[in-house]
């Protein structure tokens, strides 16, 4: 995966797998709620906002989305601000448990 990438997690055990994400590919930016905040995590982007306004932010701006969180949820996150295959970013889902990935958008040419 090339370009900007981000990665958001909205569960303890999702941001266990943004970190491991993370470790492998140390370029990425990690979001997740403030509310699990942890100062041994320097590098996660802590938010405050609704998740609803954060995809919103970072649909616009990133190649690619790394979703830590329910398929149905990304849908309904993402469906207002698609466009078409050529300019949307890529969306990829992986399960709470890490057990299944899922390319919900591809990325064309963004990612």
């Amino acid at each position: 995966m090339t370009g900007n990438t981000a990665v958001i997690a909205i569960t303890r055990h999702g941001i266990d797998i943004a970190n491991r994400i993370m470790e492998k590919m140390p370029e990425i930016q990690v979001y997740a709620p403030i509310k699990y905040a942890d100062q041994s995590m320097p590098n996660m982007n802590w938010f405050k906002e609704q998740t609803s306004q954060l995809v919103a932010n970072l649909f616009k701006k990133n190649d690619a989305l790394i979703c830590i969180f329910s398929l149905g949820a990304v849908v309904r996150l993402i469906a207002p601000f698609l466009v078409d295959k050529k300019t949307d970013p890529a969306v990829i889902v992986i399960d709470d448990k890490a057990h299944f990935v899922i390319s919900a958008l591809s990325g064309h040419l963004g990612g």
